[in-house]
């Protein structure tokens, strides 16, 4: 009997804002994505967003760099996206732990490039063309 197995994740840290990375992915959709650490203890856990979350992630950066922060803390939900040697984690949710001023901001700038609350984003309104690949590969040695 064949079964699918999904593995998914909670990190509890801090989004490392100069460690974010945005571009469309290669599709033909050129949907928004990001690329992050997230912070916690001493590990740095590598993650993506997509769509109207990499929205988020771009603009509550930016926000939280404006008002002279490199980090905001996070709880990212994330699914797991696996090759035959290589885990990606892909974010599904993140709580922001963050100020007023930082929380109105970014939503601002977010809502102005088209990501809503469901889901979807307007890769037209996205700054971001450079094309990006998340890394699922077989070969350890592949960017």
């Amino acid at each position: 009997m064949n079964t699918t197995a999904y593995a998914s994740a909670h990190i509890d840290g801090e989004l490392d804002c100069e460690s974010l990375k945005v571009g469309v992915l290669a599709t033909p959709e050129k949907t928004p994505v990001a690329f992050f650490l997230v912070i916690a203890g001493v590990q740095k856990h590598p993650v993506w967003a997509i769509g109207s979350l990499a929205t988020y992630v771009y603009s509550y950066s930016q926000a939280a760099r404006k008002a002279g922060q490199n980090f905001i803390e996070v709880n990212v939900t994330a699914n797991l996206v696996s090759g035959n040697r290589m885990t990606c984690t892909v974010a599904s949710k993140i709580n922001w732990h963050t100020s007023s001023k930082i929380r109105t901001q970014a939503e601002t700038t977010s809502a102005a490039m088209g990501g809503n609350n469901h889901g979807h984003s307007r890769s037209a309104q996205w700054p971001f063309q450079e094309s990006m690949k998340i890394p699922v590969t077989d070969r350890l040695n592949e960017p």
